[in-house]
């Protein structure tokens, strides 16, 4: 859905955050099984290894979006049912749809505590 570039560990290398939330089989369509994609930070690790790669962390640092990780609310209020209904862990032919996570629209990064980091 959106992603943002910055170097957020300060090592001088550009780090990439991906917001996730598109689904073949969204809710916002009509679809009542959507349990969303999970946001992702990748590390860039070519000052630690001298190679252009990615380390994933997003949830070893809790931002990943995850309902169970994270306590994340893992509702939503259907108009259709009256009634919130569960958007993670849902089984929709005999399979998990998406993954626990919540919807992401954008992605940003900001220094939330004004510390110069």
């Amino acid at each position: 859905m959106s992603a943002a570039v910055a170097d957020f560990d300060r090592d001088g290398d550009l780090d990439l955050y991906v917001a996730n939330f598109l689904d073949p089989d969204f809710w916002g369509f009509g679809d009542d099984a959507f349990a969303g994609n999970r946001n992702q930070l990748y590390k860039n690790l070519l000052i630690e290894t001298g190679e252009l790669k990615f380390e994933e962390i997003a949830s070893e640092l809790k931002i990943a979006g995850l309902h169970d990780e994270e306590k994340l609310d893992s509702t939503i209020f259907s108009e259709r049912e009256g009634k919130p209904i569960g958007i993670s862990k849902q089984i929709v032919e005999g399979r998990q749809v998406g993954e626990k996570a919540d919807h992401s629209w954008s992605a940003i990064f900001h220094d939330w505590n004004s510390d110069g980091w």
